[in-house]
């Protein structure tokens, strides 16, 4: 908030990642918007889990700071 930017916001994400070993998401795949002096974070991505022969399980991952 304040002066944060979505560059501060999507670096402070990745030493996240880093320490907490996360490789599903980086900071460049958030979107962050400022809304008025808040910060509004998304997130969308998918993870394909190979099951047996051609079959897959994909999941659908969302969310967002926003309330």
């Amino acid at each position: 908030t304040g002066n944060t930017t979505p560059m501060d916001v999507q670096k402070a994400f990745d030493r996240y990642a880093a320490i907490d070993d996360i490789a599903s998401i980086s900071g460049k795949d958030l979107d962050v918007v400022k809304n008025g002096d808040k910060v509004v974070v998304s997130f969308g991505y998918e993870k394909r889990i190979p099951l047996v022969g051609p079959a897959s399980l994909l999941l659908d991952y969302k969310g967002s700071s926003r309330r």
